[in-house]
């Protein structure tokens, strides 16, 4: 089965909108198949985190910790790359059950004049490589990146690797707010890790609440917001996330790991 399929894709019927709306990235989307799956993992809770901190679970069941690795990178992904495993190696040591890395976080964010130079063969070579790291250490990772499609078509990606090592697929930025340079995805996905359904939005797709709705409505118990936009240069900003965050958790009664980029993108 290719990669892509293990994540179940919710949204039928995308027609992705002109990029330079910037608050449009798909339209007429439906539910294909969607439904409220009983979930045996932790139990839900409207409850954000910082770093690492142990999930609330009912009694009996297997907590989880989830963790959020805040790193500096820029636009070279073997140097990244570096940061990332030592961050993995790093979580696993403390427990930590599932690790949440920032949007862009291998490749730094997508840029126009970023995606032209990219070395894609480097950036496959280190995907590899992090996802064999993951299994390794039996750690579930949600990686920000960038990928290549096809000569001149860019995704905003979350690469989800799950604890036995295994690429699950690819969740691309389906909101986008209004770079033309990279494609919009097809809508939420779910997929499992740690024994836990679980579903990932990326930064603009925060402010869409049916986005989540239809992925708790197929049965994701945990929400992940990566997002690379904030820090200091942008703290204004920072207060509407947050408020995003417990809004989205609470409407959904669901848990959310979210990850903001501390910026500017260079080398610590």
């Amino acid at each position: 089965m290719a990669p892509e399929r293990r994540l179940r894709r919710l949204a039928a019927h995308i027609a992705p909108a002109p990029a330079s709306s910037s608050d449009s990235g798909f339209g007429g989307s439906s539910a294909r198949g969607a439904h409220a799956d009983e979930w045996r993992g932790t139990a839900p809770s409207s409850r954000s985190w910082d770093g690492a901190t142990p999930a609330a679970g009912s009694e009996g069941a297997r907590a989880l910790t989830l963790g959020a690795a805040q790193i500096l990178t820029d636009h070279d992904p073997v140097a990244n790359s570096v940061k990332i495993c030592e961050k993995i190696r790093e979580a696993a040591a403390a427990g930590v059950s599932i690790l949440l890395f920032h949007e862009g976080c291998l490749t730094g964010y997508p840029m126009a004049e970023d995606v032209e130079v990219m070395d894609w063969d480097a950036v496959v070579a280190e995907e590899a490589r992090i996802t064999a790291l993951a299994g390794e250490l039996g750690i579930a990772v949600l990686l920000g990146t960038t990928s290549r499609r096809a000569p001149g078509e860019y995704h905003n990606d979350v690469l989800v690797i799950n604890e036995r090592g295994e690429a699950l697929g690819r969740y691309s930025k389906t909101w986008r707010a209004g770079e033309p340079h990279y494609s919009a995805g097809s809508g939420p996905v779910v997929f499992e890790v740690q024994g836990v359904k679980a579903t990932v939005l990326i930064c603009h797709d925060l402010r869409y609440p049916e986005f989540i709705r239809l992925a708790v409505a197929a049965g994701a118990r945990i929400v992940f917001m990566p997002n690379n936009e904030g820090g200091l240069p942008a703290e204004d900003k920072l207060e509407g996330y947050r408020a995003m965050q417990v809004s989205r958790a609470t409407e959904n009664m669901v848990s959310t790991s979210a990850n903001i980029c501390v910026r500017p993108q260079s080398d610590n």
